[in-house]
């Protein structure tokens, strides 16, 4: 039940970024960077953990100024290793629907085992 769950709040997620993306190509503004989250979320609070544990590694970024410019440049310093595929926040949604949406956006549909890599040997979210 936990794990079925689970798959409908990726689904979820995953066909409101889509939604999402298609309205931004009528420029109305929706860029797809919380509400997808929001809405996995809702289907399953816990979904953060679940993706979460698909990332071998989460590197978080705080502070007053200059988050997302320091979060873009990591981010493209561990992108010249190609065996690490990096998560990021770029659009800077940093609240929790945010950071759930940039790690939906990876994540593939068919629920990996926990600690299971995909296509990469490592994930490494870099997160604001």
């Amino acid at each position: 039940m936990r794990r079925l769950r689970t798959w409908l709040a990726v689904l979820t997620g995953k066909v409101t970024l889509a939604l999402c993306l298609l309205l931004s190509r009528f420029r109305t503004g929706w860029g797809g960077t919380s509400l997808p989250g929001l809405a996995a979320r809702k289907v399953d609070p816990s979904i953060l953990g679940h993706l979460r544990s698909c990332c071998q590694q989460v590197v978080l970024i705080t502070g007053t100024n200059g988050k997302t410019t320091t979060t873009a440049l990591l981010a493209g310093l561990l992108r010249a290793d190609r065996e690490v595929e990096v998560v990021i926040n770029g659009e800077g949604a940093n609240m929790l629907a945010g950071i759930t949406t940039a790690l939906l956006k990876t994540q593939p549909l068919l629920l990996a085992r926990r600690g299971r890599q995909t296509g990469y040997c490592r994930r490494v979210a870099v997160l604001e």
